[in-house]
């Protein structure tokens, strides 16, 4: 498994009910933005899928959006994944 460095994570969180939610977390790698998520108290459980978001495209991600659970609605406005 190749861990990808990056500042910013989008993390998605699921379980056998389907989507928890997503969020956008700061971190040097993805188990860093995953600890920041639960050192924050925000993580909303279950497993958790993680995509670097690079530098140039962390900008289109309001700054209110970032550090919080999204809802699905929250993440309809950002597209879909493949244009993070």
């Amino acid at each position: 498994m190749q861990i990808v460095m990056s500042d910013w994570w989008w993390l998605s969180f699921a379980d056998d009910g389907g989507f928890r939610g997503v969020v956008v977390a700061e971190g040097p790698d993805f188990l860093s933005a995953i600890r920041h998520v639960h050192e924050l108290g925000i993580s909303p459980g279950g497993q958790v899928r993680g995509v670097p978001i690079p530098a140039t495209h962390i900008v289109a991600i309001a700054a209110g959006d970032r550090n919080r659970i999204l809802s699905a609605e929250d993440c309809a406005r950002y597209g879909p994944k493949a244009d993070i």
